[in-house]
């Protein structure tokens, strides 16, 4: 009775009770991980060769790397766009994190680059060959629910680089959106209005050598995944004549499906799934968020501390998903 007969068993079971299973992957053979949801590369901090070889394992599946701290040798920008770059994860700082990433001087880091992370959700790596091009900069092509997504990362102090998608993926031969997301953005913008032919040629801004750029048919918006009163939540699509229909996760089952032909005012967490069909009834796509309420965010102070000795400029920064906040503070160190 070994690895391979236990995990067959045990890796159903977990997921019917809407658990996953992380798995340490130790020995680099993707048969040995069929029944698992995801992995965390003990080995995969972002200047090591280890989440070069093991984020192939995750061709469908998320991966992430274990973060002890950040190496003083590599850039954080370009230590964090490496993970970009293959479609991974960081492991995020957390107080009272046993052994790995603490909160502090990344904090922002990982604020300016999480939307971006976000956006790889669902991912899957692309198998054709050659489908992008890219001067400029680094880049990589993945699959995601509606179309492709393409980090363009490792662009050094270049403003632009320039991309061509010769891909053959369904979404470039019908309508569809091409928009961009920098490192500090939420929600993403258009970087050209009309649909991109296999072989078109983009012309992508880069910010810190940056930049994310999605091709697909439709989307959910809003982006951000946190609110805190309210969140109109809309299904937006390229496609002519098509039907949204939705439904509710409340613990391990789907309830509620209905059409919707309306955006949806959302007061409550909420994790939604909503099915895409055609005129003719066609299924074409199935997309899944979950949109969280949260307190307000306690804003971040720059820098958090330190020895004054003149006059010195302090930063309160809240993030830039609270709207109109209201920041309170003292000088004195009374509450």
């Amino acid at each position: 009775f070994g690895w391979v007969d236990f995990m067959k068993m045990v890796g159903p079971l977990f997921q019917e009770k809407g658990k996953a299973i992380y798995c340490n992957p130790l020995y680099r053979r993707i048969d040995l991980y069929e029944n698992i949801d995801g992995y965390y590369d003990e080995m995969g901090y972002g200047d090591c060769h280890s989440i070069s070889i093991c984020s192939f394992l995750a061709l469908d599946k998320p991966y992430v790397g274990w973060t002890w701290g950040l190496p003083a040798r590599v850039p954080l920008h370009e230590y964090f766009q490496r993970y970009l770059y293959l479609g991974a994860y960081l492991t995020a700082p957390m107080p009272f994190n046993n052994h790995t990433i603490k909160p502090g001087v990344a904090d922002q880091m990982y604020v300016d680059y999480g939307q971006l992370f976000e956006s790889l959700r669902f991912r899957k790596w692309n198998l054709e060959e050659r489908p992008i091009q890219v001067e400029g900069a680094k880049a990589n092509c993945f699959e995601i629910p509606g179309g492709l997504l393409i980090p363009v990362v490792l662009g050094g102090n270049n403003e632009a680089a320039t991309l061509t998608v010769k891909s053959k993926n369904p979404v470039m031969a019908g309508p569809h959106f091409v928009e961009i997301l920098h490192p500090g953005e939420i929600e993403w913008k258009p970087l050209v209005d009309h649909p991109l032919q296999a072989g078109g040629v983009l012309r992508v801004p880069l910010r810190q050598g940056c930049a994310m750029v999605r091709i697909v048919h439709t989307k959910l918006t809003p982006s951000a995944k946190a609110f805190m009163k309210s969140a109109t939540v809309e299904v937006k699509s390229a496609l002519p004549s098509i039907k949204v229909f939705k439904r509710e996760k409340l613990g391990n089952a789907w309830i509620g499906l209905e059409e919707i032909k309306a955006p949806l005012l959302l007061t409550k967490t909420s994790h939604l799934q909503f099915a895409v069909r055609d005129a003719r009834g066609k299924l074409l796509e199935i997309f899944e968020k979950e949109w969280v309420r949260c307190s307000p965010p306690s804003p971040a102070i720059i820098p958090e501390k330190g020895m004054i000795f003149k006059e010195k400029n302090v930063e309160i920064r809240v993030p830039s998903w609270a709207k109109d906040p209201t920041v309170r503070y003292t000088l004195d160190g009374s509450e």
